[in-house]
């Protein structure tokens, strides 16, 4: 879910195999899809490096508090596999969101990362998450002595973790975009999944969808929305520390971390074939190897959202628990920045994908392989029918065929 300064949340919405449930929890077998409602508008994230300072606030209230203490909090934001260390493992140290030091501003004390906001003798029990909100941004404006907007509260490199307690009217998770506040109902902070994906938005990314189904339209009102979880900007888990994985190429071209490894297609009737390896091995790219390829495709088909993103979706590392379609080459289209990305297909070697236009184009996959360091996609882009590539080579045996039992002789 995602807020502007003047904007008001929607309804936060779950997902369980395919169930839409606002404002109530419906047990069923299976994963459980985090889903939350967005508004917002746009902000561009630079791609030069970053770090920033982040504060995890746990609220007190008089009738309830954040139920995670402080050092476990501590532990799923910084330590283990949380906000922190996905980005920078996903950005390659460009995107560093480091615990803020310990200090005091006014009467605000903040250590290792984590501070106690006390709002007594206020009350949470059947608050909404945003009046709760605005009682603890109130209440840091008092400690400090600074104010405390969705854009720049306590210092202008902060970002503040709200955990608001269990007695709020529950939710999921909201954030600003642009801005440097994110909203969590109480564990539901503890996960990485809401961490990465509410903060995204703080950069101004938006979610990572797939289209209705035209022959089905009502099917997926919602979980369309978050209907890409090849990464974080989709539907996510309640897991902690769980699943790795980074974001889809509209995304990661959005952010800017790889730019040097961006390919940019121009018309070529003859075809542009390019080496393709996913995020996870970024370091290790080398020569020629991209990592996305956008093909900008609004002139040939008239219309403004036809602008392609392929990447090779490797399984592997920071990315190992990417969530469909592990090692295809995998097409989103996103009309701009800070914009929703819509999943368009997934190919596998062999396959290609037709964008019908004057001229068509046509991406086609000519290998996949996955056991060299890096693993490699080649793909073929062209503004002319491509002939068919070809097929894929049979696998070599695990291990050698048995040999029939030996017989022995003797006296």
């Amino acid at each position: 879910k995602v807020l502007t300064s003047s904007a008001k949340s929607g309804v936060s919405v779950l997902s369980l195999e395919g169930t839409l449930v606002e404002n109530s929890l419906e047990v069923k077998p299976g994963t459980l899809q985090v889903l939350s409602h967005q508004i917002g508008i746009a902000a561009r994230v630079a791609s030069s490096s970053m770090t920033s300072d982040v504060v995890v606030v746990r609220v007190v209230a008089s009738d309830s508090q954040t139920s995670t203490s402080t050092n476990d909090l501590r532990d799923h934001v910084f330590e283990s596999a949380g906000l922190s260390t996905q980005y920078d493992a996903c950005s390659y140290g460009k995107q560093i969101f480091s615990k803020s030091s310990t200090r005091t501003v006014g009467s605000l004390v903040i250590t290792d990362g984590m501070a106690d906001v006390d709002i007594s003798p206020a009350t949470v029990f059947n608050k909404t998450d945003q009046a709760v909100e605005l009682l603890v941004r109130a209440k840091i404006e008092a400690l400090t002595g600074v104010s405390c907007s969705t854009q720049f509260c306590i210092a202008s490199d902060t970002y503040l973790l709200f955990m608001l307690p269990p007695e709020t009217i529950e939710f999921e998770a909201y954030a600003y975009v642009p801005g440097k506040i994110s909203v969590y109902y109480d564990v539901k902070g503890n996960y990485i999944s809401y961490q990465v994906h509410e903060v995204g938005h703080n950069l101004g990314m938006r979610h990572a969808s797939e289209p209705a189904d035209p022959n089905n339209p009502d099917d997926c009102p919602s979980s369309c929305e978050y209907g890409d979880t090849t990464g974080f900007m989709g539907g996510g888990t309640y897991q902690l520390d769980t699943p790795i994985k980074c974001f889809n190429g509209a995304k990661s071209w959005e952010l800017g971390w790889y730019e040097d490894r961006h390919f940019t297609y121009t018309d070529n009737p003859a075809g542009t074939t390019i080496s393709l390896v996913g995020v996870a091995d970024y370091g290790t790219a080398s020569g020629d190897d991209k990592v996305i390829i956008k093909l900008d495709a609004t002139s040939d088909t008239g219309s403004a959202a036809d602008v392609f993103y392929v990447a090779f979706n490797r399984a592997t590392g920071i990315n190992v628990g990417t969530g469909q379609n592990n090692d295809q080459v995998l097409i989103v289209t996103q009309e701009g920045d800070s914009i929703p990305s819509y999943f368009q297909t997934a190919l596998d070697q062999g396959e290609q994908y037709q964008i019908s236009g004057d001229p068509d184009h046509y991406i086609r996959v000519d290998s996949i392989d996955t056991s060299t360091v890096p693993a490699k996609a080649t793909v073929t882009i062209s503004s002319g029918i491509l002939p068919p590539a070809p097929p894929a080579a049979p696998s070599p045996p695990s291990s050698p065929p048995a040999l029939p039992p030996a017989v022995l002789s003797g006296d």
